[in-house]
């Protein structure tokens, strides 16, 4: 037991370290190091195929701390600083120059992207090696970058994710597949959606993500242990609540509020709800203010705003509504 005590303090100390590690890293050069290495990792685990060799979900969350878009923020920064200056000021700030150049930062980034995602989609299609919450900060990252990478490994991603959201539905785990749903939605909202010709799975797999979550409506922070968050106090236990933890609490655990993000990606996903059926769309609102009638006020309010502004923007709809506007004639 003690010893158990001891591996856990070092692991945090080992992942805060690689967190402070790639939030400092300008150039990224130690982040893409960090990114190989762990996609090493991952092909031992899979070589080993042994209980407990799998990867752990703190090493990805690591991976949402990259900076990503540094090499853009230095491009504006050189603009900026090069405006209006001549010929010769401009080479001696070339020559004087100790950071690395938005172009060199751009490649280094591009790379970056490249191990990341391809770690990304080893962990998926490997997850039953891995423990569950690994897949989790992975499909974050996949939703948060995933319009940067290349077409062909972003269409291998959309049919590994296609498997990963069935699967979970199937093992009664909403929260994966909730994620796994957003994180579809969000990619083929962008270029991928020219190429996915195969989108029916995306309406009946809300369907029964949905009702997965239901369970869960009991509560805004319904997956966290403890809330408000620790960070939220000060060192005398005054609370001074930050806006940014509080939404990183409830991004990470907060079924009621990945619902919501959800439903908001699937009504700008062409691919979603905009080729589906009026009884699916009204399938999809009658769930909603059944979420909301298991929620707690705060959550079933919001469940019943979504509903409400899905009625507003698909107006055909409306007449699959009885006369007192409160119920669905849809034989359930």
């Amino acid at each position: 037991e003690r010893r158990a005590g001891v591996v856990v303090v070092a692991r945090k100390v080992i992942v805060a370290g690689l967190r402070e590690m790639v939030v400092t890293d300008q150039r990224l050069q130690a982040s893409l190091e960090v990114v190989i290495d762990i996609g090493k990792l991952a092909q031992a685990a899979a070589a080993n195929k042994n209980e407990g060799t799998g990867l752990r979900c703190e090493i990805f969350e690591v991976l949402l701390h990259v900076g990503i878009g540094r090499a853009e923020s230095a491009k504006m920064h050189e603009e900026a600083d090069l405006d209006g200056a001549d010929d010769e000021m401009r080479r001696a700030m070339a020559e004087a120059s100790i950071s690395q150049s938005s172009a060199q930062l751009a490649k280094t980034e591009s790379q970056l992207l490249t191990e990341m995602f391809i770690v990304y989609l080893r962990i998926l299609r490997q997850r039953h090696l891995h423990e569950r919450g690994a897949v989790v900060p992975v499909l974050a990252g996949i939703t948060r970058w995933g319009q940067q990478i290349n077409l062909e490994l972003l269409i291998e991603i959309i049919d590994e994710l296609r498997l990963v959201v069935e699967e979970s539905i199937k093992l009664m785990d909403g929260l994966v597949a909730l994620q796994g749903l957003q994180c579809a939605f969000v990619l083929l909202s962008g270029p991928a959606q020219a190429l996915v010709t195969d989108s029916s799975w995306l309406a009946e797999s809300m369907k029964g993500a949905l009702g997965l979550a239901l369970p869960a409506m009991h509560s805004a922070h319904s997956q966290s242990s403890q809330w408000p968050p620790s960070d939220c106090f000060t060192w005398d236990g005054q609370l001074a609540a930050s806006r940014e933890a509080l939404e990183r609490r409830m991004q990470a655990e907060s079924v009621p509020s990945l619902v919501i993000r959800c439903l908001r990606a699937a009504m700008t996903c062409p691919q979603a709800y905009n080729r589906a059926s009026d009884a699916a769309l009204a399938e999809l609102v009658e769930q909603l203010f059944h979420l909301a009638l298991s929620a707690d006020s705060y959550t079933g309010v919001a469940m019943l705003l979504e509903g409400a502004l899905l009625l507003r923007k698909y107006h055909q709809l409306h007449v699959l509504l009885e006369e007192d506007g409160g119920l669905f004639g849809l034989g359930g």
